[in-house]
């Protein structure tokens, strides 16, 4: 059977390609389907993620972990004082949660993208979907507090680059090395930290609840779409001897 598949399926696509059934009606079906999985897998991770962080952070505020809060608590125009070493050390945890959030922005934003310009016809009923799923996260972060909406939006669109024909957000390291490099960059995401600031003061702990069953929503809505499957993340709590103020200031002579 498979000897005989060798041949009729190369034989066959060869025939459909000549008559234009492959190119201008398979083609861009079975492309359309692995944009959608590819894309849904990035952004059902960088849910998951979030996630995942922002209920840590929760347990540990309600505990009133000073650790927690005061490395929250840090802006980083205010705070980094010229030390490339302060994004990895004394500012590691604001700036991984800011990081974590503006991720989620960022795949929300190119998948919309993505999809928009897609030349198969389903993909219009399946945008108009993910829309809907991606406006309950946006409220969720947005509706009564200082992230405002169409903020929500541009930090995702700003960590947006384009690598070999794939859209995806920068990486962690491009993230903090902008922020030590370039002030505009840096200063385009203070009122993120003042955002994540408040989360440490405890004035959005409800929030955390909000947002993270939103993003549970559009991680079951992908994966009702067949779109992710066989997926399991887990990851290590951060300790706290990785939190900012534990760490001891470098001694300088």
């Amino acid at each position: 059977m498979d000897k005989w598949a060798s041949v009729i399926i190369p034989t066959l696509l060869t025939l459909l390609s000549t008559l234009g059934i492959f190119k201008y009606f398979i083609e861009p079906r079975l492309i359309a389907g692995q944009t959608r999985k590819k894309y849904a897998t990035a952004l059902w991770i960088a849910c998951l993620e979030l996630r995942l962080h922002l209920t840590e952070i929760k347990k540990r505020l309600v505990a009133r972990d000073e650790t927690t809060i005061g490395a929250l608590k840090k802006i980083p125009n205010w705070d980094y004082k010229g030390k490339v070493d302060w994004f990895t050390k004394w500012g590691y945890y604001t700036m991984v949660t800011a990081y974590k959030i503006a991720e989620v922005s960022s795949w929300l934003r190119t998948y919309q993208q993505v999809l928009l310009f897609s030349t198969y016809y389903k993909s219009r009923d399946f945008i108009s979907s993910l829309y809907n799923e991606t406006e309950r996260v946006k409220l969720a972060f947005c509706k009564d507090t200082i992230l405002w909406y169409y903020y929500f939006d541009a930090i995702g669109d700003k960590l947006i680059c384009k690598s070999n024909e794939i859209l995806s957000p920068i990486t962690f390291s491009q993230f903090c090395d902008n922020y030590y490099c370039n002030q505009e960059f840096r200063l385009f995401y203070e009122q993120l930290h003042m955002f994540i600031w408040f989360i440490a003061d405890g004035a959005y702990l409800q929030k955390i609840d909000e947002i993270n069953t939103s993003l549970d929503e559009m991680m079951t809505f992908l994966e009702k779409h067949k779109l992710v499957t066989g997926l399991k993340i887990e990851r290590p709590q951060i300790k706290s001897s990785e939190i900012s103020r534990s760490l001891p200031s470098p001694s300088h002579s």
